[in-house]
């Protein structure tokens, strides 16, 4: 049984990989990462390994952001969906903006936690929504 499990393991880092998406899972309490792609590096400029453990998910998000951010996690009931536009700061100063596809879930022993699959929204879509929102 560990085998195939050890198995089925690799074959979702593959597909986790072939993705530019960040896949993680956090403490729903202290958003302290729990689980991060190794894609990571793509989206962060952090290597999993370092944000492991040791890095909360809203310190990667922009401080102007990272309230909205935590009210959308902190209000979904477990297994509700939503989806959160924000920037993500990268060590060398760059801000991207991403979408995170999050939802709320449990861990193995029963803690919240909130799992999430972030994407950067490509310019030309940010560009077309501010064309598209109705001025006031």
């Amino acid at each position: 049984a560990g085998a195939q499990i050890a198995r089925e393991d690799r074959r979702l880092e593959h597909v986790l990989d072939a993705v530019d998406a960040l896949a993680w899972e956090a403490d729903a309490d202290s958003m302290l990462l729990l689980a991060v792609s190794r894609s990571a590096r793509h989206l962060t400029g952090v290597r999993d390994v370092d944000l492991l453990g040791r890095a909360r998910f809203v310190d990667l998000v922009h401080t102007d952001d990272v309230r909205e951010f935590l009210v959308r996690c902190g209000s979904l009931q477990v297994g509700e969906r939503a989806d959160v536009e924000h920037r993500m700061i990268r060590p060398d100063g760059g801000v991207l903006r991403v979408r995170s596809s999050i939802v709320a879930t449990t861990g193995r022993s029963g803690e919240p936690t909130v799992s999430g699959v972030t994407i950067e929204i490509p310019v030309g879509d940010q560009l077309d929504r501010k064309r598209s929102r109705p001025r006031s």
